[in-house]
């Protein structure tokens, strides 16, 4: 009976140590791929803002898309697609319409940048049907 007992006793504390193992490679490989999904939002900014400087509209205009397509709430990459595509002369109403059904609303921030980027098609739409 005692050895039922320290066999039952040894195999809880086994089961329990799996578990805990089991977490942490779980909790460990969730925060890697968090690290790494912001690495990539940073270096796709970067990117966008090197793009801008150097007139390479293309590119920028492609780095929005990227970052949109990590966080599609995203208002500042919305902005960041709008403006570059307007420097292209490549206003997509379709795709920067299905964008923006998608970002958030939720801060004050969020509303003003939506609110700019309504003013900024108002005006490609008043330059283009001039």
């Amino acid at each position: 009976m005692i050895k039922e007992d320290k066999l039952k006793d040894t195999i809880k504390k086994i089961s329990t140590l799996c578990s805990l193992l089991i977490l942490n490679i779980f909790l460990s490989a969730s925060a890697f791929s968090e690290q790494s999904i912001e690495k990539e939002y940073k270096n796709k900014v970067h990117a966008y803002n090197h793009a801008i400087s150097t007139n390479a509209y293309d590119v920028a205009y492609e780095q929005a898309e990227l970052l949109l397509s990590l966080d599609p709430s995203d208002t500042m990459s919305l902005l960041r697609l709008v403006y570059s595509s307007k420097m292209l002369n490549k206003y997509d109403v379709d795709v920067i319409d299905s964008f923006t059904k998608s970002v958030a609303r939720a801060t004050r921030q969020d509303k003003e940048v939506l609110a700019f980027i309504k003013a900024i098609q108002t005006s490609i739409q008043v330059n283009t049907s001039d």
